[in-house]
């Protein structure tokens, strides 16, 4: 028996000695590394790039698989939520008082801001429209919302129309950490109808169910 279970170790390690490397402590402008799933026997367990995974029970000849998840998990700045892995990545520290991570996928991305200094949703809003030409008038503002964890996260969404795209940016204001403003805006470049795009809907659902705001 013991043969046995250190041959289904040694397929475990096999499989993921194939697909991951062990990697050092990863800075938070690291694209955060794929996930998987690792099937053995009647059993699945997600696994993390470098990080060992342990089957309870005994196995006689058992078949292991191993997948890709379908997902990836952003650990930065105090929150954590999942995004399709699939979705491009982007960190930008260019000015030292603010941290700018971005997720993207064709039509839809997720922004998270951390800044030194004192940061609103509405503030961003209003800095993104005049970045896009937009005065604070032509910014179309109504309320947004988003569930997480039984209750839910009150915010702002400004409408702004490009030429002929319409975008809307729904933002809202985290707590402050260690003095630390924080903003997650979600941006979505709509339809012509002016209906959302594929990608919001399940996007938003996964951020949704996934999203951990650390205090």
């Amino acid at each position: 028996m013991l043969v046995r279970l250190l041959n289904c170790a040694a397929v475990a390690m096999l499989l993921l000695a194939g697909m991951v490397g062990a990697s050092a402590q990863a800075s938070d402008s690291v694209e955060p590394p794929l996930q998987y799933q690792l099937k053995l026997g009647d059993k699945t367990q997600s696994i993390s790039e470098g990080v060992s995974a342990t089957f309870e029970g005994s196995y006689t000849n058992p078949s292991a698989t191993l997948e890709v998840a379908p997902e990836r998990v952003f650990p930065y700045g105090g929150i954590r939520f999942n995004y399709p892995r699939h979705y491009t990545f982007e960190a930008d520290f260019t000015s030292p008082e603010i941290k700018i991570w971005t997720v993207s996928g064709n039509n839809f991305k997720i922004m998270y801001f951390v800044s030194d200094q004192e940061l609103t949703a509405e503030a961003l809003l209003e800095g993104m429209a005049g970045q896009l030409g937009q005065s604070s008038s032509q910014v179309e503002r109504s309320p947004a919302s988003l569930p997480i964890s039984g209750q839910t996260l009150a915010g702002t969404r400004g409408t702004i129309q490009i030429a002929i795209q319409k975008l809307t940016n729904d933002a809202f204001t985290l707590p402050s950490q260690s003095g630390k403003s924080r903003v997650l805006l979600f941006q979505d470049a709509l339809k012509d109808s002016g209906a959302a795009s594929d990608e919001s809907g399940p996007a938003t659902a996964l951020l949704s169910r996934s999203l951990v705001i650390e205090p």
